[in-house]
Protein backbone atom coordinates (compact mmCIF):
# COMPACT_ATOMS: atom_id res chain seq x y z
CA UNK A 1 0.00 0.00 0.00
CA UNK A 2 2.75 2.44 1.02
CA UNK A 3 4.82 1.77 -2.09
CA UNK A 4 1.81 2.09 -4.37
CA UNK A 5 1.02 5.51 -2.93
CA UNK A 6 4.63 6.64 -3.33
CA UNK A 7 3.96 6.44 -7.08
CA UNK A 8 1.05 8.91 -6.85
CA UNK A 9 0.58 11.61 -9.52
CA UNK A 10 2.73 14.73 -8.93
CA UNK A 11 -0.27 17.01 -8.33
CA UNK A 12 -1.02 15.22 -5.05
CA UNK A 13 0.72 16.56 -1.92
CA UNK A 14 3.78 14.76 -0.53
CA UNK A 15 3.13 12.76 2.61
CA UNK A 16 5.61 11.43 5.16
CA UNK A 17 6.37 7.74 5.72
CA UNK A 18 4.44 7.68 8.96
CA UNK A 19 1.38 9.29 7.32
CA UNK A 20 1.41 6.88 4.39
CA UNK A 21 1.84 3.92 6.74
CA UNK A 22 -1.34 4.74 8.67
CA UNK A 23 -3.66 3.09 6.15
CA UNK A 24 -1.65 -0.13 6.06
CA UNK A 25 -1.28 -0.16 9.84
CA UNK A 26 -5.02 0.33 10.22
CA UNK A 27 -5.73 -2.49 7.81
CA UNK A 28 -3.53 -4.87 9.81
CA UNK A 29 -5.34 -3.91 13.01
CA UNK A 30 -8.80 -4.41 11.54
CA UNK A 31 -7.74 -7.59 9.76
CA UNK A 32 -6.41 -9.00 13.02
CA UNK A 33 -9.59 -8.06 14.88
CA UNK A 34 -11.66 -9.53 12.06
CA UNK A 35 -9.79 -12.81 12.38
CA UNK A 36 -11.03 -13.12 15.95
CA UNK A 37 -14.62 -12.55 14.84
CA UNK A 38 -14.50 -14.69 11.70
CA UNK A 39 -12.65 -17.45 13.55
CA UNK A 40 -15.49 -17.83 16.03
CA UNK A 41 -18.22 -17.36 13.40
CA UNK A 42 -16.52 -19.94 11.17
CA UNK A 43 -17.46 -22.64 13.67
CA UNK A 44 -21.15 -21.75 13.44
CA UNK A 45 -21.80 -20.07 10.07
CA UNK A 46 -21.09 -21.32 6.56
CA UNK A 47 -17.53 -20.34 5.51
CA UNK A 48 -18.86 -19.90 1.99
CA UNK A 49 -21.15 -17.09 3.12
CA UNK A 50 -18.48 -15.43 5.25
CA UNK A 51 -15.92 -15.38 2.44
CA UNK A 52 -18.53 -14.13 -0.03
CA UNK A 53 -19.25 -11.17 2.25
CA UNK A 54 -15.54 -10.51 2.76
CA UNK A 55 -14.79 -10.53 -0.95
CA UNK A 56 -17.72 -8.22 -1.64
CA UNK A 57 -16.42 -5.68 0.88
CA UNK A 58 -12.91 -5.92 -0.58
CA UNK A 59 -14.25 -5.16 -4.05
CA UNK A 60 -16.12 -2.12 -2.75
CA UNK A 61 -13.11 -0.75 -0.87
CA UNK A 62 -10.78 -1.20 -3.85
CA UNK A 63 -13.24 0.85 -5.89
CA UNK A 64 -13.26 3.57 -3.23
CA UNK A 65 -9.51 3.92 -2.57
CA UNK A 66 -8.59 5.66 -5.87
CA UNK A 67 -10.89 8.55 -4.96
CA UNK A 68 -9.25 9.22 -1.60
CA UNK A 69 -7.34 12.51 -1.47
CA UNK A 70 -5.44 12.30 1.83
CA UNK A 71 -4.02 9.68 4.23
CA UNK A 72 -6.95 9.99 6.61
CA UNK A 73 -9.53 9.10 3.98
CA UNK A 74 -7.30 6.20 2.92
CA UNK A 75 -7.04 5.09 6.56
CA UNK A 76 -10.82 4.80 6.87
CA UNK A 77 -11.27 2.98 3.56
CA UNK A 78 -8.33 0.62 4.07
CA UNK A 79 -9.42 -0.23 7.60
CA UNK A 80 -12.61 -1.55 6.04
CA UNK A 81 -10.66 -3.34 3.37
CA UNK A 82 -8.71 -5.11 6.11
CA UNK A 83 -6.06 -6.68 4.03
CA UNK A 84 -3.94 -5.40 1.12
CA UNK A 85 -1.77 -7.46 -1.22
CA UNK A 86 0.24 -4.50 -2.35
CA UNK A 87 3.58 -6.25 -2.83
CA UNK A 88 2.15 -8.28 -5.76
CA UNK A 89 1.58 -5.26 -7.93
CA UNK A 90 4.85 -3.31 -8.56
CA UNK A 91 5.11 -4.36 -12.24
CA UNK A 92 1.56 -3.13 -12.85
CA UNK A 93 2.33 0.30 -11.44
CA UNK A 94 4.95 1.09 -14.06
CA UNK A 95 2.47 0.36 -16.84
CA UNK A 96 -0.90 1.49 -15.49
CA UNK A 97 -0.35 3.84 -12.53
CA UNK A 98 -1.40 3.33 -8.92
CA UNK A 99 -5.13 4.10 -9.32
CA UNK A 100 -5.62 1.46 -12.00
CA UNK A 101 -4.06 -1.18 -9.72
CA UNK A 102 -6.97 -0.83 -7.30
CA UNK A 103 -9.55 -0.98 -10.08
CA UNK A 104 -7.80 -4.13 -11.29
CA UNK A 105 -7.93 -5.53 -7.75
CA UNK A 106 -11.66 -4.88 -7.60
CA UNK A 107 -12.19 -6.68 -10.93
CA UNK A 108 -10.20 -9.67 -9.66
CA UNK A 109 -12.32 -9.69 -6.53
CA UNK A 110 -15.55 -9.72 -8.56
CA UNK A 111 -14.29 -12.67 -10.58
CA UNK A 112 -13.33 -14.48 -7.39
CA UNK A 113 -16.79 -13.89 -5.91
CA UNK A 114 -18.42 -15.50 -8.94
CA UNK A 115 -16.04 -18.48 -8.93
CA UNK A 116 -16.31 -18.95 -5.16
CA UNK A 117 -20.09 -18.77 -5.05
CA UNK A 118 -20.42 -21.14 -8.01
CA UNK A 119 -18.01 -23.92 -7.08
CA UNK A 120 -17.44 -23.84 -3.31
CA UNK A 121 -19.32 -26.39 -1.24
CA UNK A 122 -20.57 -25.68 2.28
CA UNK A 123 -18.69 -27.25 5.20
CA UNK A 124 -20.42 -28.66 8.31
CA UNK A 125 -20.66 -26.32 11.31
CA UNK A 126 -21.26 -26.83 15.02
CA UNK A 127 -24.90 -26.93 16.10
CA UNK A 128 -25.96 -24.30 18.59
CA UNK A 129 -26.98 -26.89 21.19
CA UNK A 130 -23.31 -27.92 21.45
CA UNK A 131 -22.09 -24.34 21.81
CA UNK A 132 -21.96 -24.35 25.61
CA UNK A 133 -19.87 -27.52 25.65
CA UNK A 134 -17.48 -26.05 23.07
CA UNK A 135 -17.24 -22.81 25.04
CA UNK A 136 -15.74 -24.52 28.08
CA UNK A 137 -13.14 -26.35 25.98
CA UNK A 138 -12.23 -23.13 24.17
CA UNK A 139 -11.70 -21.35 27.48
CA UNK A 140 -9.32 -24.03 28.74
CA UNK A 141 -7.47 -23.99 25.41
CA UNK A 142 -6.84 -20.26 25.45
CA UNK A 143 -5.84 -20.15 29.11
CA UNK A 144 -2.94 -22.50 28.34
CA UNK A 145 0.45 -20.79 28.87
CA UNK A 146 1.80 -22.89 26.02
CA UNK A 147 -0.69 -21.42 23.54
CA UNK A 148 0.02 -17.92 24.84
CA UNK A 149 3.73 -18.35 24.11
CA UNK A 150 2.87 -19.65 20.64
CA UNK A 151 0.75 -16.55 20.11
CA UNK A 152 3.77 -14.43 21.06
CA UNK A 153 5.97 -16.12 18.45
CA UNK A 154 3.26 -15.53 15.85
CA UNK A 155 3.23 -11.84 16.76
CA UNK A 156 7.01 -11.79 16.26
CA UNK A 157 6.84 -13.45 12.84
CA UNK A 158 4.07 -11.05 11.80
CA UNK A 159 6.26 -8.10 12.76
CA UNK A 160 9.12 -9.44 10.68
CA UNK A 161 7.19 -10.87 7.73
CA UNK A 162 5.03 -7.87 6.93
CA UNK A 163 7.26 -5.20 8.44
CA UNK A 164 10.26 -6.17 6.32
CA UNK A 165 8.07 -6.71 3.25
CA UNK A 166 6.56 -3.25 3.60
CA UNK A 167 9.74 -1.29 4.30
CA UNK A 168 12.48 -3.20 2.49
CA UNK A 169 12.14 -1.09 -0.72
CA UNK A 170 12.45 2.09 1.37
CA UNK A 171 15.49 0.66 3.17
CA UNK A 172 17.13 -0.19 -0.16
CA UNK A 173 16.26 3.20 -1.66
CA UNK A 174 17.54 5.21 1.31
CA UNK A 175 20.63 3.10 2.00
CA UNK A 176 21.89 2.62 -1.56
CA UNK A 177 20.36 5.75 -3.12
CA UNK A 178 18.44 3.87 -5.79
CA UNK A 179 15.41 5.36 -7.46
CA UNK A 180 12.21 4.50 -5.64
CA UNK A 181 10.82 2.72 -8.68
CA UNK A 182 13.93 0.50 -8.87
CA UNK A 183 13.75 -0.20 -5.15
CA UNK A 184 10.10 -1.25 -5.43
CA UNK A 185 10.94 -3.72 -8.18
CA UNK A 186 13.49 -5.39 -5.88
CA UNK A 187 10.54 -6.14 -3.61
CA UNK A 188 9.25 -8.60 -6.21
CA UNK A 189 11.84 -11.05 -4.90
CA UNK A 190 10.22 -11.16 -1.46
CA UNK A 191 7.00 -12.98 -2.45
CA UNK A 192 9.05 -15.33 -4.65
CA UNK A 193 11.24 -16.30 -1.70
CA UNK A 194 8.08 -16.54 0.38
CA UNK A 195 6.64 -19.14 -1.98
CA UNK A 196 9.85 -21.16 -1.93
CA UNK A 197 10.08 -21.09 1.86
CA UNK A 198 6.42 -22.03 2.25
CA UNK A 199 7.04 -25.08 0.10
CA UNK A 200 10.22 -25.87 2.04
CA UNK A 201 8.40 -25.52 5.36
CA UNK A 202 5.59 -27.81 4.24
CA UNK A 203 8.02 -30.45 2.97
CA UNK A 204 10.25 -30.25 6.05
CA UNK A 205 7.32 -30.48 8.45
CA UNK A 206 5.77 -33.49 6.70
CA UNK A 207 9.00 -35.45 6.21
CA UNK A 208 11.20 -34.54 9.17
CA UNK A 209 9.11 -33.08 11.99
CA UNK A 210 6.01 -34.09 13.88
CA UNK A 211 6.41 -31.17 16.28
CA UNK A 212 5.42 -27.78 14.75
CA UNK A 213 7.36 -25.88 17.42
CA UNK A 214 10.62 -27.63 16.53
CA UNK A 215 10.07 -26.90 12.85
CA UNK A 216 9.23 -23.27 13.61
CA UNK A 217 12.42 -23.02 15.63
CA UNK A 218 14.46 -24.09 12.61
CA UNK A 219 12.96 -21.34 10.47
CA UNK A 220 13.29 -18.73 13.22
CA UNK A 221 16.97 -19.66 13.61
CA UNK A 222 17.52 -19.40 9.85
CA UNK A 223 15.80 -16.02 10.00
CA UNK A 224 18.16 -15.01 12.81
CA UNK A 225 21.17 -15.83 10.64
CA UNK A 226 19.61 -13.96 7.71
CA UNK A 227 18.86 -10.83 9.75
CA UNK A 228 22.35 -10.91 11.26
CA UNK A 229 23.90 -11.15 7.79
CA UNK A 230 21.66 -8.27 6.67
CA UNK A 231 22.81 -6.17 9.62
CA UNK A 232 26.49 -6.91 8.95
CA UNK A 233 26.30 -6.25 5.21
CA UNK A 234 24.13 -3.13 5.24
CA UNK A 235 25.51 -0.29 3.16
CA UNK A 236 28.03 -2.57 1.43
CA UNK A 237 26.12 -4.36 -1.32
CA UNK A 238 22.51 -3.81 -2.42
CA UNK A 239 22.19 -7.30 -3.89
CA UNK A 240 23.22 -8.92 -0.59
CA UNK A 241 20.77 -6.75 1.33
CA UNK A 242 17.91 -7.70 -1.00
CA UNK A 243 18.81 -11.39 -0.79
CA UNK A 244 19.02 -11.53 3.01
CA UNK A 245 15.83 -9.47 3.36
CA UNK A 246 14.04 -11.88 1.04
CA UNK A 247 15.40 -14.89 2.94
CA UNK A 248 14.30 -13.36 6.25
CA UNK A 249 10.74 -12.74 5.07
CA UNK A 250 10.67 -16.17 3.45
CA UNK A 251 11.57 -17.82 6.75
CA UNK A 252 8.77 -15.90 8.45
CA UNK A 253 6.33 -17.09 5.79
CA UNK A 254 7.46 -20.61 6.70
CA UNK A 255 6.84 -19.97 10.40
CA UNK A 256 3.41 -18.56 9.59
CA UNK A 257 2.46 -21.65 7.58
CA UNK A 258 3.51 -24.02 10.34
CA UNK A 259 2.01 -22.19 13.29
CA UNK A 260 -1.18 -20.78 11.76
CA UNK A 261 -2.03 -23.75 9.51
CA UNK A 262 -0.49 -26.79 11.21
CA UNK A 263 -1.24 -26.05 14.88
CA UNK A 264 -5.07 -25.56 14.78
CA UNK A 265 -5.84 -29.15 13.65
CA UNK A 266 -4.39 -30.38 16.96
CA UNK A 267 -7.46 -28.83 18.61
CA UNK A 268 -9.93 -30.91 16.61
CA UNK A 269 -10.93 -32.94 19.66
CA UNK A 270 -12.01 -29.77 21.43
CA UNK A 271 -14.09 -28.83 18.37
CA UNK A 272 -12.69 -25.31 18.04
CA UNK A 273 -10.25 -25.53 15.14
CA UNK A 274 -11.70 -22.46 13.41
CA UNK A 275 -11.61 -20.37 16.59
CA UNK A 276 -8.00 -21.32 17.34
CA UNK A 277 -7.08 -20.61 13.72
CA UNK A 278 -8.70 -17.18 13.88
CA UNK A 279 -6.99 -16.27 17.15
CA UNK A 280 -3.57 -17.39 15.94
CA UNK A 281 -3.94 -15.62 12.60
CA UNK A 282 -5.02 -12.43 14.35
CA UNK A 283 -1.72 -12.51 16.25
CA UNK A 284 0.11 -12.23 12.94
CA UNK A 285 -1.62 -8.95 12.24
CA UNK A 286 -1.03 -7.59 15.71
CA UNK A 287 2.64 -7.92 14.84
CA UNK A 288 2.08 -6.56 11.34
CA UNK A 289 0.29 -3.46 12.58
CA UNK A 290 2.97 -2.84 15.21
CA UNK A 291 5.89 -3.13 12.80
CA UNK A 292 4.34 -1.34 9.83
CA UNK A 293 4.10 1.88 11.81
CA UNK A 294 6.94 1.10 14.23
CA UNK A 295 9.59 0.52 11.57
CA UNK A 296 8.70 3.84 9.94
CA UNK A 297 9.22 5.63 13.26
CA UNK A 298 12.37 3.69 14.20
CA UNK A 299 14.07 4.16 10.84
CA UNK A 300 13.48 7.92 11.05
CA UNK A 301 14.64 8.27 14.65
CA UNK A 302 17.49 5.77 15.11
CA UNK A 303 18.41 4.91 11.51
CA UNK A 304 18.29 1.72 9.50
CA UNK A 305 21.33 0.08 11.08
CA UNK A 306 19.80 0.09 14.57
CA UNK A 307 16.44 -0.98 13.13
CA UNK A 308 18.12 -4.00 11.52
CA UNK A 309 19.66 -4.91 14.86
CA UNK A 310 16.17 -5.00 16.37
CA UNK A 311 15.17 -7.47 13.64
CA UNK A 312 18.05 -9.71 14.75
CA UNK A 313 16.85 -9.60 18.36
CA UNK A 314 13.24 -10.37 17.38
CA UNK A 315 14.19 -13.45 15.34
CA UNK A 316 16.49 -14.69 18.10
CA UNK A 317 13.69 -14.27 20.66
CA UNK A 318 11.37 -16.30 18.42
CA UNK A 319 14.00 -19.04 18.19
CA UNK A 320 14.39 -19.28 21.96
CA UNK A 321 10.62 -19.38 22.60
CA UNK A 322 10.08 -22.13 20.03
CA UNK A 323 12.89 -24.22 21.50
CA UNK A 324 11.51 -23.76 25.00
CA UNK A 325 7.95 -24.69 23.94
CA UNK A 326 8.85 -27.72 21.80
CA UNK A 327 9.09 -30.18 24.68
CA UNK A 328 5.84 -29.13 26.45
CA UNK A 329 4.04 -29.36 23.11
CA UNK A 330 5.37 -32.89 22.57
CA UNK A 331 4.13 -33.98 25.98
CA UNK A 332 0.67 -32.51 25.47
CA UNK A 333 -0.10 -33.39 21.84
CA UNK A 334 2.33 -36.05 20.57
Amino acid sequence: MYHLLKQKPPHLPCFSKSQLSMALTGSFITYGAGQLVSGVLGDYISPKKLIFLGLSLTVLMNLCIPFCRNPYQMLVVWCFNGFAQSFLWPPLISFWGWRTVFFFSAICGIIMILVWNRYCEDAPVISMENASIQGSSQKSSFLSPLLLFIMLTIVLQGMLRDGVTTWMPSYISETYHLSHAAAILTGVLLPLFGLLCIQAASTLYIRKFSNPLSCSGVFFFTGTLSSLALFCSTGKNAAFSVFFSALLTGCMHGVNLIQVCMIPPFFKKQGNVSTVSGVLNSCTYIGSATSTYGIAVLSDRIGWSSTLLIWVLLTFAGTLICIACARPWRKKFL
